[in-house]
C-alpha cells in the first residue's frame, strides 16, 4: 500500500466516521451519499393548472465521489450530482459542480468534507432559485408532494415529544400529531383512549383536539350553542352575519378530524362504524334544526335516508369570499329549490317538490306524495297570504315552493271532492292506484283503470284482487249483490 492510498484511505475513513448515511467502497476508493434538501424557509410550488403547495424538504442529491489514482495532492476527486427527481435545472447543477471543482483547485487537498459541507450551504437558499417554483411536470410535481410528506413525516417520528395528556416523553414513531393548526401531540395509547371514550358516549362531535387550551377556546366559541334557537334565517335574521353562517356550517358539516385519521387512530372496525353513525344522525339533526329545509329523506321506500341537499357545494361555498353581507340574498343558495336531488345512498333521482321520481325541468310536478304536509295544516292556510306570520312560520319545515304547490293542490282537491258529489260528478272517479280521475262511461261497478291497469269497487273504493267478482258476491262485503247499481248504458 502507497502513502497515497493510506490518505485517500484516512479521508474515507474519517468520511464514514462523521456521515453515517454516508456509502464507501474501500476496494474503489468511491462514496455516495443522499443530501436532504431544508431550505430555511419553506418553499411553495405552483404547476400549470394553477395548484399551489408549501413545501418544507425538496428532494434529496445524491452526491458521488471517487478518490482516483493521485488523489488529492495531484489528481481531482471525479465527483457526480444527481437528481432522481429532476426538479433542479440542469444548468444550476452544472454550477454546483464548477463550485466543487474550484474548492479542490483552492487547496489541492483533501476535498470532499467540505464539498459536502458547501453543497448543505446553498441547498439552504435552494442553490440560488427563487423560494417560489413553478414546476411544469405535473409527475414531477407530485413526486415532490410526496417526498415533502414522507420527509416530513420521518423527522416527526424521529423526534421526542411530551404527550399533552399523560405527559411522558414519548418517540415520534409512538406519537399521533392532530391535523389541526394547534400543532398539539399525544401519545397513540392516550388519544386512542380519548376517541374511543366519546364514540362510547355517543359523542361524535366531541372528537376534537383534547389539549385544555384548544377544549377552552371550543367552549368559549361555540358558534352552534350562540345560535340554537333554530332556523338561523328566521330566529336571528336581523342579527347574524354570512360569516356566522358559514362558521355554523363548517362546524356541522367539516369535522375537526376526516373519518380517515379517527380511523387510523382507533384502529377499531366497529367503533367506526358506529362514529360514522353518530356523526351521520348528528349532523342531519344540526342541519335540520340550523338550516330547515336543507334536508331530504330519500322517497324510495327502500332507503329512506335523510342526506344533506348539495353538501359538496355547501362546503365549497364556506370558503368563498362575499361581495356585500345580503343575508337574505345569501340565504338562497343554502335553501331547498325546485329542483332535480339524487340520493347520496341510493342514487334514485327524483323532485325535491313533489318527491316523486325526475320528472324534467319542463314537465309539471306531480301531486305532493301522501306524507307531504297534513292536511289539517293546508286548511289553516288556505287562505292566509304568502307574507303571512302562519306562513312564516311554516317555512322553517317546509320551503316557500313546497307550501305554495301544496296549497294550490289542496283547493283542487277539495273542489274536485265536492265536484264528486254533486250530480254532475257521479260518473267520475279517481284511481285508487295513480290517482288518474277517470269516468265511468258505462258497465258495472267493477273498474279497471286504462293508465296502470288497478282494479277497484266503483262504489266503495277498495281494490280488487285476481277475482275481482267476489267482492260483490261475498256476504260480508258492503257491496254484495250491487255489481250492476247505478248500470249505465253502453248507448
Amino acid at each position: 500500500m502507497t502513502d497515497n492510498d493510506d490518505i485517500r484511505l484516512q479521508e474515507l475513513s474519517s468520511l464514514e466516521a462523521i456521515y453515517e448515511e454516508l456509502i464507501i467502497n474501500y476496494d474503489t476508493f468511491e462514496g455516495s451519499i443522499d443530501l436532504v434538501i431544508h431550505p430555511e424557509i419553506p418553499v411553495t410550488i405552483t404547476d400549470d393548472e394553477k395548484l399551489s403547495d408549501i413545501i418544507e424538504y425538496l428532494p434529496s442529491l445524491k452526491f458521488k465521489f471517487k478518490l482516483v489514482e493521485g488523489y488529492p495532492y495531484e489528481k481531482s476527486p471525479d465527483i457526480q450530482i444527481l437528481d432522481s427527481v429532476r426538479w433542479i435545472p440542469e444548468s444550476k447543477i452544472c454550477r454546483l459542480i464548477e463550485q466543487l471543482e474550484q474548492i479542490y483547485l483552492d487547496t489541492q487537498d483533501m476535498c470532499i468534507f467540505s464539498m459536502i459541507d458547501h453543497i448543505n450551504e446553498e441547498s439552504n437558499s435552494i442553490f440560488g432559485l427563487s423560494n417560489r417554483l413553478h414546476i411544469k411536470d405535473p409527475v414531477i410535481y407530485r413526486k415532490m408532494l410526496c417526498w415533502n410528506r414522507i420527509s416530513c413525516q420521518k423527522q416527526l417520528q424521529e423526534n421526542t415529544y411530551i404527550c399533552e395528556i399523560c405527559q411522558e416523553s414519548k418517540k415520534g414513531i409512538d406519537c399521533s400529531f392532530v391535523p389541526s393548526s394547534c400543532g398539539h401531540v399525544f401519545c397513540q395509547r392516550c388519544l386512542r383512549e380519548y376517541m374511543i371514550n366519546a364514540i362510547e358516549n355517543n359523542d361524535s362531535h366531541g372528537i376534537q383536539c383534547p389539549h385544555y387550551e384548544c377544549v377552552k377556546r371550543s367552549q368559549q366559541h361555540n358558534i352552534l350553542k350562540k345560535y340554537s334557537r333554530g332556523n338561523v334565517y328566521h330566529k336571528y335574521r336581523d342579527d347574524i352575519k354570512i360569516k356566522d353562517i358559514k362558521s355554523i356550517l363548517r362546524k356541522i358539516l367539516i369535522p375537526e378530524f376526516t373519518i380517515e385519521y379517527i380511523a387510523a387512530v382507533v384502529q377499531d372496525d366497529q367503533m367506526i362504524k358506529k362514529y360514522r353513525d353518530l356523526s351521520y344522525t348528528k349532523k342531519i339533526d344540526q342541519m335540520e334544526h340550523s338550516f330547515t329545509g336543507n334536508t331530504s329523506q330519500c322517497p324510495r321506500l327502500s332507503c329512506r335516508r335523510f342526506f344533506v341537499i348539495n353538501e359538496s357545494q355547501l362546503i365549497n361555498k364556506i370558503d368563498e369570499d362575499e361581495e356585500d353581507d345580503d343575508i337574505k340574498a345569501y340565504s338562497i343558495n343554502y335553501r331547498i329549490i325546485a329542483g332535480l336531488l339524487i340520493c347520496p345512498f341510493c342514487k334514485y333521482a327524483y323532485c325535491s317538490q313533489c318527491l316523486h321520481s325526475w320528472h324534467g325541468e319542463n314537465n309539471e310536478c306531480l301531486s305532493v306524495i301522501d306524507d307531504a304536509i297534513p292536511e289539517s295544516i293546508l286548511e289553516q292556510i288556505c287562505d292566509a297570504a304568502e307574507n303571512s306570520e302562519i306562513f312564516r312560520r311554516l317555512e322553517e319545515f317546509w320551503s316557500i315552493d313546497r307550501l305554495k304547490k301544496s296549497v294550490r293542490e289542496y283547493k283542487y282537491e277539495k273542489e274536485f271532492r265536492a265536484f264528486l258529489k254533486s250530480d254532475e260528478g257521479k260518473d267520475f272517479t279517481r284511481c285508487r292506484g295513480c290517482k288518474t280521475i277517470i269516468e265511468r262511461e258505462g258497465g258495472c261497478n267493477k273498474m279497471k283503470c286504462t293508465q296502470c291497469q288497478t282494479s277497484f269497487c266503483n262504489l266503495c273504493g277498495v281494490l280488487l284482487g285476481e277475482k275481482p267478482y267476489e267482492h260483490f258476491n261475498d256476504f260480508l262485503s258492503t257491496c254484495y249483490g250491487k255489481l250492476m247499481d247505478g248500470i249505465i248504458d253502453d248507448e
